[in-house]
C-alpha cells in the first residue's frame, strides 16, 4: 500500500487593536468561513499548520464574538509554505442622537435605522427612539454612517449621515 501525502502550508500572523501595536490575546481567529474560530496565543500570535495549498481567508474575531479583521486571498503554493497574515481589527464606535419632528418636537417611539458604510464590516441595525426621541447604537464600525427615521402615516422621512471617527469614539448624529 503507498500513501501520497498531500502538500499543506501554513498561516500565521498577529492579531492586533485598533490602535495597530497592541497584541490582542483575547482575539480568537479562523481559516475559512466555515472554521471554528480558535484562540490566539496571548501574545495575540496565531498560526494553522497543515493546510491544503489553495487560496484562504483568515478573520479575527474579539471576545465578545464581533468579525473585527480580514485577510484574503491568502494564496498557499508551496508545500512547507508560510504565509504571515497580521490582522488590526476594525474599531467599534457608539452613534447617538435624536430625532425631532419638523416643529423640533421629539419623535419618540420611531424606529432609526443606522448603515454602516463600511464594505467588510458594515450593516443594519435597528433601534426604536426612546420618549424623549432619543437613540443609541453600540458597537459601530467605525467610519461613514447613515441614519434613517421616519413615521410614514405623517408622511416624515428624515437622514442624517457622518463618520465615527476612533475605536471607541462617539458619533452625535440628529435626524
Amino acid at each position: 500500500v503507498t500513501v501520497t501525502l498531500q502538500p499543506t502550508a501554513s498561516i500565521a500572523g498577529t492579531v492586533f487593536r485598533p490602535d495597530g501595536q497592541t497584541p490582542d490575546g483575547a482575539a480568537r481567529v479562523a481559516p475559512c468561513e466555515q472554521c471554528g474560530p480558535t484562540p490566539v496565543n496571548p501574545d495575540g500570535t496565531y498560526r494553522f499548520d497543515g493546510l491544503p495549498l489553495g487560496t484562504w481567508t483568515v478573520a479575527a474575531f474579539d471576545a465578545e464574538g464581533r468579525r473585527r479583521a480580514v485577510a484574503r486571498n491568502l494564496r498557499l503554493t508551496t508545500n512547507g509554505q508560510v504565509v504571515v497574515a497580521d490582522l488590526t481589527m476594525i474599531g467599534v464606535g457608539t452613534v447617538t442622537g435624536r430625532v425631532l419632528n419638523p416643529d423640533n418636537s421629539s419623535a419618540p417611539n420611531l424606529t432609526v435605522t443606522l448603515r454602516s458604510l463600511d464594505p467588510t464590516f458594515g450593516g443594519f441595525r435597528v433601534v426604536v427612539t426612546d420618549a424623549a426621541g432619543f437613540y443609541t447604537v453600540s458597537d459601530v464600525p467605525v467610519g461613514p454612517v447613515v441614519a434613517t427615521a421616519g413615521n410614514t402615516g405623517a408622511g416624515l422621512l428624515g437622514e442624517a449621515s457622518g463618520t465615527l471617527v476612533g475605536d471607541g469614539g462617539t458619533l452625535g448624529l440628529d435626524v
